[in-house]
């Protein structure tokens, strides 16, 4: 891959990165919050008290984390999101297997470096108060984070795959990819990323804001619990995926 595709890719991942994040990061606010409940609550009564009772800046509370990690994480994402499957090719049969593996690696790397900036956004969103500081984050940073990997591993496995064969199902019948086409693939991956993934964002907020124990979790009482705060994350991942797809198949 040539140094100026480098660049281009991770240029447009950071840019589309800060800007999504920034635009929706107030929903993962809402959705820890709403995960954190020992009851139920709607999202929007969360939000109402949230802004009653805190003011506007809770909304953005573990931001400064948020994009830190995406920095970072921008920089490598897509080079490899674009290039490990062309690699992997000539070696394994089945494209599927080849996102699935890439996806498996991007989970892994990215829960190893990003975990600290996590944690740090996960709390601070948790207490509507900044509780990140680089001395905590290099103190205990990589606590919890066999959640975290597990969940970057299921749902960039789940994102790549499912998005694959979505824009190959349209290539099939010789539909053109424009960006209404690209919306709604992206629409459709959130929606069964968002399933999927979802006990393991609920297991990742109570791991790194109360520090559940991934064992303690299996006690629920029920298992809806592990969707609580499903209908905004499903939401904020609408946003974050139209806009991937889009850049995949501009990068592609």
């Amino acid at each position: 891959m040539l140094n100026s595709d480098v660049m281009k890719s991770s240029f447009l991942g950071i840019a589309r990165g800060v800007f999504v994040d920034t635009l929706i990061y107030p929903f993962d606010v809402i959705k820890i919050r709403q995960q954190n409940l020992p009851g139920s609550g709607s999202c929007i009564k969360i939000a109402m008290e949230i802004f009653r009772q805190e003011g506007f800046k809770a909304f953005y509370a573990g931001l400064t984390p948020q994009l830190y990690k995406n920095g970072l994480r921008h920089t490598w994402w897509w080079p490899v999101m674009t290039q490990m499957p062309k690699e992997l090719k000539p070696h394994i049969q089945s494209p599927f297997l080849g996102q699935a593996l890439t996806g498996f690696f991007i989970g892994t790397l990215d829960a190893m470096l990003s975990a600290p900036f996590e944690r740090g956004k996960v709390l601070s969103a948790a207490a509507g108060e900044s509780k990140f500081s680089l001395s905590t984050a290099l103190e205990s940073g990589w606590q919890g984070v066999s959640v975290s990997w597990a969940k970057r591993s299921v749902s960039m496995m789940t994102f790549l795959c499912t998005q694959e064969h979505l824009r190959e199902a349209y290539r099939r019948d010789k539909k053109p990819l424009n960006p209404a086409t690209l919306t709604y693939i992206g629409t459709q991956v959130a929606f069964i990323v968002s399933i999927v993934s979802a006990p393991f964002d609920f297991a990742n907020t109570k791991r790194l804001s109360q520090e559940v124990k991934p064992a303690d979790l299996l006690s629920v009482k029920s298992f809806s619990q592990f969707f609580r705060g499903w209908p905004i994350h499903l939401l904020s991942l609408v946003v974050h995926n139209v806009a991937s797809v889009v850049l995949l198949e501009k990068l592609n």
